[in-house]
């Protein structure tokens, strides 16, 4: 097989394409997580097989990762007989959990597949990268880079080789050697050469090299501009301001860094105005915005008289001037909402059983057809039965996505339908 093609089937977002490579022995791991030929093989056959694999056949074409859960709630464990299977599954149960619970890196680490493009800006603007699969991150990124890529020389090669399977500082450079076409842009437009590092491979971060400086640059690319690769720990932090109205004063979050399953905290502006800082290392453009709602803060006399127009866009409750009703808003209008009393607002959150930094929650009734077509431990001897399970799905949700999730199905109905089919074939 030609490097050029396991180069392509690494890139695509495909599980089925990662998964038949790791069966040939062109790779361990798909979207970074470490698998076995005979686990890699059971999740093809799975794919392949299983009543929930054949009903949504699209699965197999996304990412491995969105269907970890689903594979060990359906059945993974039926295709994977090989020696070793039992302590696999159960890593991989762990891995779907943390996936879903959003665990701390440090417990398992899931950023191995962080995709990015490694460039240079040439001296009229212009932007030229290859493509890097592995743990293209900062902290692992930023030592790898300074080691291996001294200059405009050594990006060069990397973007002739075709890109790399990773950019390490305790290795060589895994060179791809592939023909493979890179990806080009203009500073003048890194919003679209951002977009487009996305769609080709889904690059999470960009690393490039300008010719007219000699300097390293960096960019989420969910960002809309570059940032020096080697800044300050405290510029490169990321920070999405948040506040909300707590206790004597306004909570002030950071949106973009999560701590025990809720935003992490970096500062509170009291009922006088004065600001305590939690994050020690809070960026100075950002502590002018705090400050700024700090003065806010020193016009606001008491709960029941604050003006509206000092209300932060954030969720404040309010009163409805014509119903009466007190409830949370993000932007309150004065022609309709009136400042609530104390005695307001507690009812309101009597009413409405406020739990205080609850993430958002969302509910999905779903049904799935399908045939009892298989033995297993949990519904007995195969007995072809067509089968409709309804269920339900609890999440709760975060800025990144899922952190917590209830599946709840009828399984009583399940016993109820393979039984009488039982019966009625005697």
């Amino acid at each position: 097989m030609k490097l050029t093609d396991i180069k392509n089937s690494l890139n695509e977002i495909s599980a089925i394409g990662g998964l038949k490579q790791v069966v040939k022995g062109n790779t361990d791991r798909v979207e970074g997580i470490k698998l076995s030929k005979e686990m890699a093989q059971a999740m093809i056959d799975w794919f392949n097989s299983s009543p929930y694999g054949r009903k949504y056949p699209k699965a197999a074409k996304a990412r491995l990762h969105i269907s970890l859960g689903i594979m060990m709630s359906f059945g993974l464990e039926r295709y994977a007989k090989f020696k070793g299977s039992k302590e696999e599954l159960k890593y991989i149960k762990d891995l779907s959990k943390a996936m879903r619970d959003n665990v701390n890196e440090s417990t398992i680490r899931l950023d191995e597949g962080t995709r990015s493009q490694v460039g240079l800006i040439d001296k009229s603007g212009k932007i030229v990268s290859a493509y890097v699969h592995y743990d293209g991150y900062p902290s692992n990124m930023k030592p790898g880079i300074k080691k291996h890529m001294k200059n405009e020389k050594d990006v060069l090669k990397l973007i002739k080789m075709g890109g790399a399977r990773g950019i390490f500082d305790d290795k060589d450079i895994e060179y791809y050697k592939s023909q493979s076409k890179p990806t080009k842009g203009d500073v003048k437009d890194i919003k679209k050469y951002l977009k487009t590092s996305d769609s080709r491979g889904g690059a999470e971060y960009v690393y490039l090299y300008d010719m007219r400086d000699k300097k390293w640059y960096m960019a989420d690319v969910r960002a809309s501009e570059l940032k020096g690769l080697y800044e300050s720990v405290v510029n490169e932090a990321k920070y999405d301001i948040g506040m909300a109205r707590k206790g004597n004063g306004l909570t002030v979050y950071n949106k973009a860094e999560e701590e025990n399953g809720d935003y992490k905290n970096v500062a509170h502006i009291d009922s006088k105005g004065k600001v305590k800082y939690y994050d020690k290392k809070v960026p100075s453009k950002i502590k002018k915005q705090i400050e700024m709602e700090a003065k806010k803060m020193m016009e606001i006399t008491k709960e029941e008289t604050m003006k509206l127009t000092d209300l932060l866009n954030e969720d404040v409750y309010v009163k409805n001037k014509k119903t009466g009703n007190t409830y949370q808003v993000k932007n309150a209008n004065p022609s309709k909402h009136e400042p609530p009393s104390k005695s307001d607002i507690e009812k309101a959150k009597s009413d409405a059983k406020d739990e205080p930094n609850r993430n958002p929650r969302a509910s999905i009734r779903w049904s799935l057809e399908g045939v009892h077509s298989e033995d297993s431990k949990d519904y007995g001897k195969k007995t072809n039965s067509s089968l409709t399970i309804i269920g339900i799905n609890h999440a709760e949700l975060n800025s990144n996505g899922v952190t917590k999730e209830w599946v709840l199905f009828d399984e009583v109905a399940i016993w109820k339908q393979i039984l009488m089919n039982k019966n009625k074939n005697g």
